[in-house]
């Protein structure tokens, strides 16, 4: 499968390596938001992904918005049992029949997409972002939208800058 990055959109793992290695906890909140959405699509498709990291969400800053292009191919319905696994995937869980193993690898790119600094995220979202996932996506969704509130109020809109050499050649 090849598929075309829209324009405005960066692979996440770009992004922190851009920027030094870590992203604000302010800008992991929606990113994490953005991939709690993914998982629920996913929930309704019967699909688990088996596979959601830095390297295949791309997001786009100036939308506040993810997709999920990359690692398909380790995806499958709920309940099947796939071939192989990234090695990541093992740090999370066994299970990679269940939808909790997504809802684990988000909460790990959530930690990994903070960096060193993760100690600077409010208390509330350290704790969150170190549990296990949920089986209900959800109630995952739900969770965490809390858990964004607890941790940094009304919602308002941060942009997030990157430098704008990203991609040129």
């Amino acid at each position: 499968i090849t598929l075309e990055k829209p324009p405005g959109y960066y692979m996440l793992q770009d992004v922190v390596d851009a920027l030094g290695g870590q992203i604000d906890p302010r800008h992991v909140a929606w990113i994490v938001s953005c991939m709690c959405n993914i998982n629920c699509y996913l929930k309704w498709a019967n699909i688990t992904h088996n596979n959601i990291s830095a390297q295949t969400i791309f997001i786009n800053p100036e939308k506040h918005s993810a997709i999920l292009m990359g690692g398909w191919w380790y995806a499958g319905k709920v309940g099947h049992n796939p071939l192989a696994v990234p090695a990541r995937t093992h740090k999370v869980g066994s299970d990679f029949r269940t939808k909790a193993i997504d809802g684990s690898l988000i909460r790990l790119t959530g930690l990994e997409i903070c960096g060193p600094e993760f100690m600077n995220a409010p208390p509330v979202m350290q704790r969150w972002l170190r549990g296990l996932g949920n089986a209900d996506s959800y109630t995952e969704y739900k969770n965490w939208s809390g858990v964004v509130d607890a941790a940094f109020g009304p919602r308002k809109f941060v942009k997030l800058e990157i430098p704008k050499e990203i991609y040129e050649v």
